[in-house]
Parts: structure tokens; C-alpha cells; sequence
């Protein structure tokens, strides 16, 4: 579902038009990549595309969120030099926000840290990590890599 609002984000971004995509979360990489290769079939109900994390390798009819790491990963330490954006955006203080970024970066699992961040800080966690993947997608990105990423993904619908 992380990899699925960090794509959301991206899209929306660059204005693409997401009402008629769905996001289906499907579980590991090699799952995503099963069902993926299954959806090139023309018998298959559906157009899918299958969506993987940054530290994966490109696999068949999916397409690789921008990055060397999981999204959770990805987007927290690129966000440690943007924690006035994320102030301002979550109406919280700057301090505040900062600290628990890093607290949060010492969490084990980084599959955690979006929960754990939001819990710190007294918000839900799919309202935190939405508008931490729009900072990431709009202050982090290049243009080049969000073109380049809804290019690749339109690539594989068609």
C-alpha cells in the first residue's frame, strides 16, 4: 500500500488522471511479479501492471518507483532535508518534526516507520504518509524522474 500512495502521488503530481486506475496491493515483489507477468495475458480480465519497490530489478510488465530503496526508506531519508515543508504541511513544529524523523529512522523495520512517525506526532497514518509521499513527489523528485516514471508506467499499459 506504500509503494501504491508514493505512485499516487507521483501520478497526481504530474496530473495524470488516476479516477480510472486501482491500486491493488498483492504482498512481496515476487508475488507482484507473478501476477504481473500472468496480466500480459490477453485471456487476463483486466489491464494490470504490477508496481515495485526502488531496490528492486525491472521485471516483466512492472514498472520501479524512483529510488534505491523501499518507499518507506526512500521517502524518510530523502525528507530529512525538507522538514520545513512537512512542518508547514502537517501544522506542526518544525523541532518536532524533525526529531521524530530521525527517532523514527531507528526504528528496525522500515515498513513500521510511516505508523510510527504518525503515531509521534498525533496523526493518522495514511493522512501523514499521503502528504509525506506529495513532499517527496513534488521537493525531492526531478521533473525527470516523475516523467520518466509515469512514462514507463504508461509504457506498460498500452
Amino acid at each position: 500500500n506504500e509503494a501504491a500512495v508514493a505512485a499516487k502521488a507521483i501520478l497526481l503530481t504530474e496530473g495524470v488522471n488516476i479516477e480510472e486506475l486501482k491500486f491493488i496491493p498483492i504482498g512481496a515483489s515476487n508475488e507482484v511479479s507473478s501476477v504481473a507477468k500472468a496480466a500480459r495475458c490477453k485471456d487476463f480480465p483486466i489491464i494490470a501492471v504490477g508496481l515495485l519497490d526502488g531496490d528492486m530489478t525491472k521485471k516483466s510488465n512492472c514498472c520501479i518507483l524512483p529510488g534505491s530503496h523501499a518507499p518507506e526508506k526512500e521517502i524518510f531519508l530523502a525528507l530529512r532535508h525538507h522538514t520545513s515543508i512537512i512542518a508547514e504541511r502537517l501544522g506542526k513544529p518544525e523541532t518536532s518534526i524533525s526529531n521524530t524523523l530521525e527517532l523514527t529512522m531507528t526504528v528496525t523495520d522500515h515498513h513500521k516507520w510511516p505508523s510510527y512517525f504518525a503515531e509521534r506526532i498525533g496523526d493518522s497514518t495514511d493522512y501523514v504518509w499521503e502528504a509525506l509521499c506529495r513532499i517527496w513527489a513534488i521537493h525531492v523528485l526531478t521533473d525527470e524522474n516523475r516523467k520518466q516514471f509515469v512514462r514507463n508506467l504508461l509504457d506498460e499499459i498500452e
